[in-house]
């Protein structure tokens, strides 16, 4: 797969906006990903606080920019000797859209990584379910990824990652996502 990324808002609007315009997506799912996507940057002035977001722009652009993680890391602490962190990644280059993102979630941090691309994370347990909850089923191949950590978070909502069945369980879930490999850091 290449991905070919526009990051520049000036640029989207200059460029990626009127050739859309002329040569518009030719499934009604992808031509209203990119209406939502055209009137949210149109609209919506550099440094407004005024988001035009909604779940369905969130969800297509989820789908094409984010990425659900489950970490299983070592921790002699716990019981099971591991610990279990999901995620939610939203990696851009604008970091007016994902602090818009930010506030419409109302939860997440944005990091700075390099090159002037901005990751927005969401890694605590209820703020991640409630993401996972709120997107509509996702269309891409992402939509199996959605499944797999909302049955994480399932798991981990009843304390289900401290016992060797959940966590085993979780494994093979995780086993079964696509490889985190597709971020940009």
């Amino acid at each position: 797969m290449m991905e070919f990324s526009v990051g520049n808002r000036a640029d989207i609007l200059k460029t990626v906006i009127p050739f859309f315009d002329a040569n518009p997506p030719k499934t009604l799912h992808r031509y209203l990903q990119y209406q939502s996507m055209r009137n949210f940057l149109w609209d919506s002035p550099p440094g407004s606080t005024d988001s035009r977001i909604n779940i369905d722009w969130l969800s297509g652009f989820i789908d094409a920019e984010g990425c659900f993680y489950v970490g299983i890391c070592p921790h002699p602490n716990m019981k099971t000797g591991s610990v279990v962190l999901p995620k939610i990644f939203v990696g851009f280059e604008d970091k007016e859209t994902l602090l818009q993102i930010r506030n419409f979630l109302g939860c997440g941090r944005i990091r700075e990584m390099k090159d002037q691309f901005f990751m927005f994370e969401v890694s605590a347990l209820a703020d991640c379910k409630k993401i996972t909850q709120m997107l509509p089923p996702l269309r891409t191949t992402k939509s199996d990824d959605l499944l797999r950590p909302k049955r994480t978070l399932d798991v981990m909502s009843i304390k289900g990652h401290l016992t060797e069945t959940g966590l085993k369980d979780i494994r093979d879930f995780k086993a079964l996502m696509r490889k985190v490999d597709e971020l940009k850091i």
